[in-house]
């Protein structure tokens, strides 16, 4: 049997676009059987298709509901309705239609009728409700100067956003519309747009405004947009403009006594560049001292610092792609323990971390993403640098 499909009472139009009406689907299934046919699937297909492309919005959920017919057995129709029910459950996702908008309903039995409309599909169209609506507006967010360039006071950021409920643009559950636009930097609310209540469901909303770098501006200039729908969902979107030229990464150095201890620092830090090439870096510094012994065994050292992990502060100049860092002399003391045969004894030797007060306290490292391998007797480092990652949007 050719599959064929029949519309029958038109539905009333709903608040953001017309529902289509019921369709009735013969020749999906073999005849007294619950087997699809080819031709059937293709039907199915084309009705659920059909729906998505007329709507200007979003697509009406479909739902496909087995009818089966028994002109004097009324069990055998339903057990054929149930059977083809699970047929359809297995079918429908061989079709590639979005899983979210087709499902399949209770069965529907007609049992004592002939008519070939009694053993077919029933498509029927969930009416638009807005008020279902799970998931926040879908944003896209563009700039002028892109996210994440420099910029300095008195620069102008031009932000165009465009914020839409559509289920072509990703919006998947029922829309209740783009309710407002905001605009937000660190010291707060730049501009908004509000689109009414209740918005237009089906709306796609542009909004534009202008953040002008401030006078005194911080290290980073943090923009955030934030759109609203009319259920309350909310998504954001954020972007980062530093003012300075910025780097991050992690100095690590390592040096042996023979015979007395090995020392390793570790600093991960912060810097920036001024536009006269000024550095300022901050860091955390994390020391570790392994003891050790001198040939022989005569005598045992321990070392230890106070404090372990501290703040440091550095500075220097960029020069050309040449980043020169220098870093001061570290408030640590260093306490010396040393057990011989004869003689235990203790020392300080205070603001002498000697590792951060050797060659390795003044560096030269280009101003690129990645590793510089450091030497000078008896020390050994690397400096890893890289630009900050922006911020993750929300």
């Amino acid at each position: 049997m050719a599959a064929s499909l029949l519309f029958c009472c038109p539905a009333a139009a709903v608040r953001a676009q017309p529902v289509p009406p019921p369709a009735t689907i013969q020749g999906v299934f073999e005849p007294d059987l619950a087997d699809v046919t080819p031709a059937g699937l293709a039907v199915l297909k084309d009705v659920a298709a059909k729906a998505e492309a007329g709507a200007d919005c979003y697509p009406p959920r479909v739902t496909f509901a087995a009818k089966a017919a028994g002109p004097s057995d009324p069990v055998f129709a339903q057990s054929l309705a149930t059977a083809r029910t699970a047929a359809l459950q297995q079918a429908l996702p061989t079709l590639g239609l979005p899983p979210d908008q087709v499902r399949v309903g209770a069965a529907i039995t007609r049992a004592g009728s002939a008519n070939a409309d009694d053993d077919a599909v029933v498509a029927s169209f969930d009416a638009f409700k807005p008020d279902d609506d799970k998931d926040a507006p879908i944003i896209t967010v563009n700039s002028t100067p892109a996210k994440g360039a420099t910029v300095k006071p008195g620069d102008k950021i031009a932000v165009t956003v465009t914020a839409s409920e559509k289920y072509a643009d990703g919006h998947r559950s029922w829309p209740s519309g783009v309710q407002s636009i905001q605009l937000l930097a660190d010291d707060g609310l730049v501009d908004s747009k509000d689109y009414g209540k209740p918005p237009d469901p089906c709306a796609v909303q542009t909004f534009s405004a202008t953040y002008a770098v401030p006078a005194n501006p911080p290290a980073i200039v943090h923009l955030r947009v934030v759109s609203e729908d009319g259920a309350g969902n909310q998504a954001s979107k954020t972007a980062d403009f530093p003012t300075s030229e910025a780097w991050e990464g992690t100095y690590t150095v390592h040096g042996v006594l023979p015979g007395m201890m090995d020392e390793t620092v570790k600093i991960d830090f912060a810097l920036s560049i001024s536009s006269d090439g000024t550095i300022a870096g901050k860091g955390r510094a994390h020391v570790s001292v392994v003891p050790g012994k001198p040939d022989g065994n005569i005598c045992s050292y321990t070392w230890s610092g106070d404090p372990t992990d501290f703040d440091v502060a550095f500075g220097g100049k960029r020069s050309g792609e040449e980043l020169n860092i220098e870093f001061p002399r570290t408030p640590i003391e260093l306490s010396v323990l040393s057990v011989c045969r004869n003689n235990t004894s203790t020392q300080k030797a205070p603001d002498s971390l000697w590792i951060l007060t050797g060659p390795l306290s003044m560096l030269q490292v280009r101003a690129v993403a990645g590793t510089t391998a450091l030497h000078a007797a008896p020390y050994d480092g690397t400096m890893e640098i890289h630009r900050p990652a922006q911020t993750a949007d929300q």
